[in-house]
């Protein structure tokens, strides 16, 4: 993939997830550091795989990661966001706590 760029471009940027750092509510600085969690799903499996491949050509090309909380566009019926619009719209939200709580 990035073989492709290098020497064409000066910086790639590589879209991951914030499914790479484990479970919510993680603040463990050394293991979000370190992508070495598991995950049953194979999509953050995947995508921290693409970061350290990404992470692999630094001397080559300036890379960035960047890792998204939520996303939303066309096309997107039954995501995250879409789904708490229907909870919403349905009176069926129900905020926990302040909001500011996470989930360990």
């Amino acid at each position: 993939m990035l073989e492709a760029v290098t020497g064409s471009a000066q910086r790639f940027v590589y879209v991951s997830s914030v499914g790479v750092f484990g479970r919510p509510g993680a603040t463990d600085r050394r293991v979000l550091s370190c992508l070495c969690i598991q995950r049953k799903l194979d999509y953050h499996n995947t995508k921290a795989e693409g970061e350290r491949t990404t992470l692999g050509f630094r001397e080559q090309i300036e890379v960035v990661i960047t890792r998204p909380t939520i996303a939303y566009g066309p096309g997107d019926a039954d995501g995250m966001v879409t789904q708490l619009f229907k909870m919403v719209a349905r009176g069926r939200f129900v905020r926990i706590g302040r909001g500011d709580n996470t989930f360990t």
